[in-house]
């Protein structure tokens, strides 16, 4: 390796992204760097007992720690991971201790896992922590649209079909994949150390074997026997390792799962609805402790001491004086930019050329650079670019589906003539990795600070999604931290707990808040009436923030209270007490909501509503193919299969809308008593026929019943108009079909 020289491969940020078709060779790395590669094992499969070896010794001498999480968006993989570098930090990881990271799925196709993921497998390697991998086969995922809507039809199609997988997967961790630690020899990191190992890393951790929940614990009790009840689980929205970690032995004191969605739990009324049958499954309700992200009920803002440090900004700053260091930063750097690594086809040229707003101008003038195809960068006038200073106020843009649609909009009224004053005085940041670029001391283009951090120490103005992490930053900052910035608030369209998030800040500042005008009626709106509102709620925000920029406080000492509050402990800091706190049954995360929880997954009500709903969602997927393929009609057969452990039930379009119209003839399909070939211990076999028993006991007390049964009425209805010939009803269905599997998407409780 001395003479090697790199070229990596376009990671999905997209080229970072200035469309030039230019190829760059990274400069050799140095003597040390190529030491570091060699003395940090890559991935490897160690069989003929090494994996055995290690879990029996961690499981004598130190800690294992499982732990799974949802690929949704990123921040559930932020989240769960920065715990597990708490645990590092606080040395309850240690040579003798080993992490099991059942990672998911790639989300939504995207060609590469986070970065975060390789940096703690280096981080882990560093202390000398084994790190056994595996990939997740039932990971929940959201699913977004193009137009940035929730495709909630897909969320219940991703449920349905989970029992129905196949492919390879192992069974015995022993064949698992792994990160040995590094060995004596390896020398201490610096940063040209670590980022080529965390390069290494996310290369390897692209292709991960595949290994189920229930096989990966049920493994793991094979291999440490009775110490499995010692092992410790943190998940963050993944049911399915909480699961299997109960019925394997783990003690529920030893679990934690870390969530946002118990916001969509109603604390007057009973939650046990047909419509909350997959919230109640994606919140678990397997008595493990729960760590609950409200919003602005801690602090996750620890980050913001280091944007002060690298702003330069001194104890006694008043809020001017960071506003106006916040612009010059931005300003100063907002025409940086990066060359792609490697060289793109010219149609994938063209096709990113053509989202950035600023297209028409020179590469040189540019503000604004495309990642993973939306718009990161700044935009201004001519008079904040002389003269930073001159920035009346700063808004942050952080929309997902919508960012691109505003920065165009943006960008249009920059060109008006005369440009109005409250564009013409606001800084506009449009917030992502890499949003800022900068310059190091020797020329070499880098991260800059994060520019949602730096807007919110200046007390910039929002225009943002629903999400949990943003918002419940939004919260802290109104809470605790004396901020007067505005914020409106774009929930993705069909997503419940981002328009709960909305209501909930909106009620609690509505003299700030401003929820855009079709949130809640989104879907009946036609997309021109969409578009046309959107950008009046945007004109109006942008003129009301301009001129309510003028009233902030900004003559206060902000750096005093803002290093006071952003010490306080968070999130993290509260999962990681409950998991490894020396006296982890006295923390029990919050009660309520884990009762409410153990109350979901216990009722045979929202059982029945959910295997209908797999039921209904697996005909739709087999009708459809079948549709493609030359047509179906009442004849036509569909194969339906509730969970992995059972035989699939044969069944004609038309016995299956016959069995429907009894609860009865439908629990023969959805509530089956064949456990032929299943595998696992008696335990679980057990449970799962006492599930059955209790699903047909309420069905005979009418407790489960037609009624109560979400859209059963309207299926049944759908399948009587399967008769005919196949000529008469192919058409026609496909489209009623479709309608019914956004029906399902509506009434649901999703957005994931």
């Amino acid at each position: 390796m001395k003479n090697l020289k790199r070229t990596f491969p376009m990671r999905n940020s997209g080229p970072d992204q200035n469309t030039s078709n230019q190829k760059i060779e990274v400069q050799k790395l140095s003597e040390k760097a190529e030491t570091a590669i060699k003395e940090y094992p890559s991935k490897s499969r160690k069989e003929g007992g090494f994996i055995s070896n290690v879990l029996k010794n961690s499981a004598e001498k130190g800690n294992i720690l499982v732990v799974g999480y949802s690929p949704t968006g990123g921040g559930h993989t932020g989240r769960s991971l920065n715990i597990v570098h708490k645990a590092l930090k606080e040395n309850k990881l240690d040579k003798n201790s080993t992490v099991i990271l059942h990672a998911p799925s790639k989300w939504m196709g995207k060609k590469d896992r986070p970065q975060d993921l390789a940096k703690l497998t280096v981080a882990l390697q560093e202390k000398g922590v084994n790190v056994i991998l595996a990939e997740a086969t039932k990971s929940v995922q959201g699913y977004i649209r193009p137009d940035g809507s929730s495709d909630d039809p897909e969320i219940l199609k991703g449920l349905s079909k989970a029992a129905q997988r196949t492919g390879e997967r192992i069974t015995d961790l022993d064949h698992a994949e792994c990160y040995r630690p590094a060995t004596d020899a390896a020398p201490m990191l610096d940063s040209e150390c670590r980022t080529a190992l965390v390069e290494r890393a996310q290369k390897e951790l692209d292709i991960l074997v595949s290994m189920d929940a229930k096989e990966l614990m049920d493994s793991l009790q094979s291999h440490i026997g009775d110490k499995i009840k010692d092992v410790k689980v943190l998940t963050d929205m993944d049911p399915a390792l909480q699961k299997a970690a109960r019925q394997a032995g783990v003690l529920d004191d030893n679990r934690v799962d870390q969530q946002n969605h118990a916001i969509l739990l109603s604390k007057t009324e009973s939650n046990c609805v047909g419509s909350k049958a997959l919230l109640a499954k994606v919140l678990s309700g397997n008595r493990e402790k729960v760590a609950h992200i409200g919003l602005g009920d801690k602090n996750s803002l620890q980050r913001l001491t280091k944007v002060f440090e690298d702003l330069d900004i001194q104890p006694g700053s008043k809020k001017s004086d960071i506003k106006e260091k916040v612009s010059q930063y931005i300003v100063k750097n907002a025409y940086n930019f990066k060359v792609p690594e490697t060289p793109l086809e010219p149609a994938e040229v063209a096709r990113i050329e053509a989202l950035n707003p600023q297209k028409d101008l020179p590469q040189e003038e540019r503000t604004l650079r495309i990642i993973e195809d939306q718009v990161r960068g700044a935009l201004f006038h001519e008079n904040i670019k002389n003269n930073p200073e001159n920035a009346k106020n700063i808004v942050y843009v952080y929309a997902h589906g919508n960012q691109n649609k505003i920065a165009e909009y943006i960008n249009a009224r920059m060109k008006d003539d005369p440009v109005k004053d409250h564009y013409k005085e606001t800084l506009f940041v449009f917030c992502g990795k890499d949003a800022v670029l900068a310059k190091d001391d020797a020329g070499k283009m880098a991260t800059g600070i994060d520019a949602m951090s730096m807007a919110y120490i200046a007390d910039g103005d929002g225009i943002t999604t629903m999400g949990a992490g943003t918002n419940g930053e939004y919260a802290f900052m109104h809470d605790k931290g004396g901020s007067d910035s505005r914020l409106l608030a774009l929930p993705i369209q069909g997503h419940d707990e981002q328009k709960a998030n909305a209501n909930n800040l909106e009620k609690r500042f509505s003299d700030y808040v401003k929820l855009r005008k079709d949130a809640a009626h989104e879907s009946d709106a036609v997309p021109q009436d969409k578009e046309k509102n959107l950008t009046q709620d945007l004109d109006d925000f942008i003129k009301k923030s301009h001129l309510e920029a003028l009233q902030k406080k900004y003559d206060v000492n902000a750096v005093e209270g803002l290093t006071e509050i952003i010490k306080e402990s968070g999130y993290v800091e509260e999962a990681y007490e409950m998991l490894f706190s020396d006296d982890i049954g006295r923390n029990k995360g919050d009660e309520e909501f884990r009762k409410a929880e153990i109350e979901l997954y216990n009722s045979p009500l929202m059982r029945a509503n959910r295997k209908f709903v797999k039921m209904m969602f697996q005909a739709f997927d087999q009708m459809e193919k079948k549709m493609e393929a030359g047509g179906i009609d009442e004849n036509t057969e569909l194969s339906i299969k509730i969970t992995s452990k059972e035989s699939a039930t044969i069944v004609s379009i038309k016995e299956l809308r016959e069995k429907m119209s009894t609860m009865e003839g439908m629990l023969e399909i959805i509530n089956k008593n064949n456990i032929e070939g299943s595998t696992g211990n008696i335990k679980n076999k057990t449970e799962s026929q006492e599930k059955k028993k209790q699903l047909e006991d309420a069905v005979l007390a009418k407790d489960v019943n037609m009624k109560n049964m979400i859209l059963l009425e309207d299926s049944i209805k759908f399948f009587k108009e399967f008769t005919g010939n196949a000529e008469n009803i192919n058409g026609k269905m496909h489209e009623k079909m479709e309608e019914l599997k956004e029906e399902f998407g509506e009434k649901m409780v999703t957005g994931f």
